[in-house]
């Protein structure tokens, strides 16, 4: 959806394209992968990156929030 969407020339076009990509990644790397073995994979990146992660939750957190009020 975000490559059909979103324009194809410039850097919007390039940071889509990358965002689409790392999505695809995504995707298949959950479907490939169980449960258990995900868990574990987020709880080393929080450990390996606390501040990132903190910001990123804070971040969700506020969107949620947000989401949930309209």
């Amino acid at each position: 959806m975000i490559r059909d969407k979103a324009p194809h020339e410039g850097t919007t076009g390039r940071a889509a394209t990358a965002v689409a990509e790392k999505l695809g990644a995504a995707g298949s790397y959950l479907q490939e992968t169980k449960v258990e073995h995900v868990a574990g994979d987020v709880t080393d990146l929080i450990r390996r990156y606390p501040m990132p992660a903190l910001l990123m939750a804070f971040g969700v957190g506020y969107l949620v929030a947000r989401s949930t009020r309209r």
